[in-house]
């Protein structure tokens, strides 16, 4: 788990699995680059 993208309730989006042709999974900017950041209490 990375702790320093973690707050108190707001969690923040910097990137999103990606799967290849082979198969196997990268990180990959979110899809059209919308980083955000989102409150856990809604």
């Amino acid at each position: 788990m990375e702790t320093e993208s973690v707050q108190r309730v707001m969690f923040r989006i910097e990137w999103q699995l990606c799967e290849l042709d082979t198969g196997g999974l990268v990180r990959c900017p979110p899809k059209d680059d919308s980083y955000r950041t989102i409150d856990s209490t809604d």
